[in-house]
C-alpha cells in the first residue's frame, strides 16, 4: 500500500464521493450497436457511383435494408478496444429516368475488419443488367470499404461520445482499429487445386498464436462462460467438464460439441460442428494445447475431420473470431501478428 502522498497520481478515485471511474482507468464496457447501425445506414445511403462506361444518368445508388450484429467498446486503463461484428444488406439501383431501363439487385457484406468482401446480386440476368451489376460492384465496393474504414476510425475514437469523461480517445500512435486492419486475409482452399505435399491435408487446420497471458487465463478463454461471452458477445455454454455439451457463437459461426478431454491450464479436446452442417455430416475434432514459451503462452489448435472445401473458412474463423478477439479484448498481444 502506498503511503499518503506517494500514490500513483492516476489513483484519484478516493477523491470522489461517488467512486466514479475517473479517467477510464478501470475495465468498462459500452454497447454502441445502435450508434453503429445509425452511422452505417446514414453513410451508405448517400453513396452513388457511375453506371456502365461512366454513365452518370445511370448512376447506382444504395439503400440499406438491415444492419445486424453488435459493436462494443472496451476500456482498460484508459485504452479503448473496439470489437464489432456487423452484417449489412440492402439494395442497389440505377437511376435511369426510364423505369424500363433501370437495373437493381442486392448487396451484402459482413464487417469485422476494414476490407469486407462485398457481394452484389441481380434481379435479372440479361447481358445489359450484368454489365450494370459489374459496374456497380467495381465502383461500389471501394466506396463501401471507405465508409467501413471511416466507421472503424470513429468507433475507435469513442463512437458517439468521443473524448467524453471515462471514454478517452485512442492514442494516436496505434489504434486497435489499425491493429485489426493489419490482420492478413483469411486463407482460401480450393479442392480442385494441385496438391502441395507440404500443405496440411484438406480436412485439417493447424494454427497457433503466442499470447501475453497466463496458462490458466488462456484455458479459461474456452472454459469460463464469462470470458467466452466477453470476446464473442454472444451466449455461451462452456465449462461443464468431460462428457458435457458446449456451444459458442462467434462471428457468423454457431458451433457446438462435446468435451472429450480436459486438463486445466494444459489442453482441451472437443468434438466440433457448425449448426449449418447437414445432420449426416460427421463431427470434426478440435485439440487445444497451451504451453509456456519464454513467459508467454503458445496456444495451438489442431482441427481435423473438416468437410470438403471448408478448411479456409474454418482457419479464418480461428484466426479472426477467436485469436484476434481474445488478443484485443483481453490485451494479450498485437492482433496484427497471427
Amino acid at each position: 500500500m502506498a503511503k499518503v502522498g506517494e500514490g500513483d497520481p492516476r489513483w484519484i478515485v478516493a477523491d470522489r464521493a461517488d467512486g466514479t471511474n475517473v479517467n477510464g482507468w478501470h475495465w468498462s464496457e459500452r454497447d454502441v450497436s445502435a450508434w453503429a447501425k445509425t452511422y452505417l445506414t446514414s453513410r451508405l445511403s448517400v453513396l452513388s457511383f457511375p453506371g456502365v462506361d461512366g454513365d452518370t444518368v445511370g448512376d447506382s445508388t444504395l439503400t440499406v435494408k438491415s444492419v445486424e450484429g453488435d459493436a462494443h467498446l472496451y476500456n482498460r486503463k484508459g485504452n479503448l478496444k473496439p470489437v464489432y461484428d456487423l452484417k449489412v444488406s440492402g439494395q442497389w439501383r440505377t437511376a435511369h429516368t426510364d423505369a424500363a431501363a433501370r437495373t437493381s439487385g442486392t448487396y451484402a457484406f459482413e464487417l469485422f475488419d476494414d476490407d469486407p468482401h462485398v457481394t452484389f446480386t441481380l434481379d435479372s440476368s440479361s447481358a445489359a443488367v450484368v454489365a450494370e451489376r459489374d459496374a456497380a460492384r467495381s465502383a461500389g465496393t471501394p466506396a463501401i470499404r471507405s465508409v467501413c474504414r471511416e466507421f472503424i476510425a470513429a468507433l475507435s475514437a469513442g463512437a458517439d461520445v468521443a473524448g467524453a469523461a471515462g471514454t478517452p480517445a485512442v492514442a494516436p500512435a496505434r489504434s486497435a482499429a489499425a491493429t485489426l486492419a493489419a490482420l492478413p486475409p483469411p486463407p482460401a482452399f480450393d479442392d480442385t487445386a494441385a496438391v502441395d505435399l507440404d500443405a496440411p491435408p484438406p480436412d485439417m487446420v493447424s494454427v497457433s498464436v503466442l499470447l501475453a497471458a497466463r496458462l490458466g487465463d488462456v484455458y479459461g478463454a474456452f472454459t469460463d462462460p464469462g470470458r467466452v461471452r466477453a470476446y464473442t458477445q454472444r451466449p455461451a455454454v462452456v465449462g461443464g467438464g468431460v462428457g458435457s455439451a458446449w456451444s459458442i457463437a462467434a462471428g457468423s459461426f454457431e458451433t457446438s460439441g462435446t468435451v472429450l478431454e480436459a486438463t486445466p491450464s494444459t489442453s482441451l479436446v472437443l468434438t466440433w460442428r457448425l449448426a449449418a452442417w447437414p445432420a449426416d455430416t460427421p463431427d470434426s475434432r478440435v485439440a487445444l494445447s497451451m504451453t509456456d514459451e519464454d513467459g508467454k503462452v503458445r496456444l495451438s489448435v489442431s482441427h481435423t475431420v473438416i468437410p470438403s472445401g471448408q478448411r479456409g473458412a474454418i482457419e479464418a474463423w480461428w484466426r479472426g473470431e477467436v485469436f484476434r478477439r481474445i488478443k484485443v479484448v483481453f490485451g494479450w498481444g498485437d492482433a496484427s501478428f497471427l
